[in-house]
């Protein structure tokens, strides 16, 4: 009986993730309570299995991460003055995002295929592509592209639905090179073997989805961090010939567009943009140096988990034009985590990206063509937001911060499905 209700529960555990990730997308601290969602599928995994979750090489970093948040809510300065549950709760998201990239893990680990992790990925783009397009808050950056923008239907007056394009860009350049890897491995292949057509179909709608919005939105860092990818998936993925041609053509033409965009060939406002643009960049440079001058400060610890954007240390380390303006992160990824935990967290965030590397190359290298497409793609989406993170940042205590989480369990899944079971499996399709 106990055995049978485990099962049943395990069959619907990334479901269980909506409620889990909805409840953590709002700014309240009793969004803590939704872990505790997690407790039956915890207890479900050790029933059957003695274990809480399929190991992965980036649990001893998971945990030191925990750890390191722990220490940092009783050391750092802007915790230690009044420790309360309010450090604690901040490590509530990213405490989150490792549960679901493990259980994305572990789902595919059980079911010894990608099916179900892929259906959820293909799925979870689909929904930000839609409301990237119907929710963006259209700038002056995107002058140039409203006769497409007016034709978009657009929502409007829905608590925590309404996005500033250059955040939500963020989360896009981590699902589009994704989603663009996978549409090009299932056309690459012949017809027989393509898979499900429902989901190749849902595959390049979300593809389209994501890129139309990141280009009407004219993030110019999530631009510069996708197109690269795109041409990586071209040249890779794509089957040569006439197709190969084609893809590589379609990104050209997005480069010199965007190009066009950039010069104002077509845009009266060209030379307000261009000034907007060097005013942006020397406020950037600002933020940069409050940031280092935290770390300066405080390397053992930074000045808090979150903590860049509190008042006090903001009054600490201000920037000239957000005396009264609320700065909410370092406008760069690096700065961020170094400004928050010091040289600890820095060094763990680091280390994430570099056994993270170490597993898609070992996917890459042992794996069969469908493995490979996956390592690929996931390894192209997360460069591409590296580059985006450069100058603008979504930080781990952000609401679409689960995104990274995410692609961290697509590419521990597939690190699980290709090296670690058996011969005789892995060349047992995923689709």
């Amino acid at each position: 009986m106990i055995e049978t209700a485990a099962r049943s529960l395990l069959k619907l555990d990334l479901w269980i993730y909506i409620p889990i990730i909805i409840l953590f997308w709002f700014p309240d601290q009793r969004r803590i309570a939704a872990l505790l969602l997690f407790l039956p599928l915890a207890a479900a995994r050790w029933v059957l299995y003695r274990r809480l979750w399929k190991s992965t090489p980036l649990d001893p970093l998971f945990i030191a991460f925990l750890i390191l948040g722990c220490l940092n809510v009783f050391f750092a300065p802007y915790y230690f003055i009044a420790p309360d549950l309010a450090g604690l709760v901040m490590l509530g998201r990213p405490a989150m995002g490792m549960l679901l990239a493990t259980s994305l893990a572990d789902n595919a680990w059980r079911s010894q295929r990608m099916t179900a992790v892929l259906v959820a990925t293909v799925t979870l783009s689909l929904i930000v592509g839609v409301l990237a397009l119907v929710s963006s808050q259209w700038t002056v950056k995107s002058s140039q592209l409203l006769f497409i923008i007016d034709l978009l239907p657009k929502v409007q007056g829905v608590p925590q639905i309404g996005f500033n394009v250059n955040e939500i860009a963020g989360a896009m350049t981590y699902l589009t090179p994704l989603m663009a890897g996978l549409a090009a491995y299932f056309w690459s292949q012949p017809a027989a073997a393509r898979g499900d057509k429902w989901l190749r179909a849902l595959t390049n709608l979300a593809f389209c989805l994501l890129w139309l919005a990141t280009f009407l939105g004219q993030s110019r860092l999530a631009i510069i961090g996708i197109l690269p990818a795109l041409y990586v998936i071209s040249l890779t993925l794509v089957r040569p010939g006439r197709w190969r041609l084609a893809a590589v053509a379609g990104v050209t033409f997005f480069l010199l567009a965007q190009v066009a965009i950039l010069s104002g060939i077509f845009n009266p406002q060209a030379e307000r943009l261009a000034e907007r643009d060097e005013d942006s960049l020397s406020t950037r440079v600002l933020i940069w140096e409050s940031g280092l001058q935290i770390l300066i400060d405080h390397p053992l610890t930074g000045a808090g988990m979150n903590a860049f954007r509190a008042p006090a240390v903001r009054a600490l380390y201000p920037v000239p034009g957000y005396e009264t303006r609320v700065l909410p992160h370092a406008h760069n990824e690096w700065i961020q985590i170094a400004a928050d935990l010091g040289l600890p967290g820095l060094l763990v965030f680091a280390s994430w990206f570099i056994v993270i590397g170490w597993m898609l190359r070992k996917v890459w290298q042992q794996g069969d063509a469908r493995a490979r497409a996956v390592a690929l793609s996931v390894g192209c989406g997360l460069a591409a937001h590296l580059v985006y993170g450069l100058g603008d940042a979504i930080p781990l205590w952000d609401r679409f911060a689960f995104v990274f989480w995410w692609l961290v369990g697509v590419a521990a899944a597939q690190y699980l499905l290709t090296c670690q079971r058996p011969q005789s499996l892995r060349n047992s399709k995923f689709v």
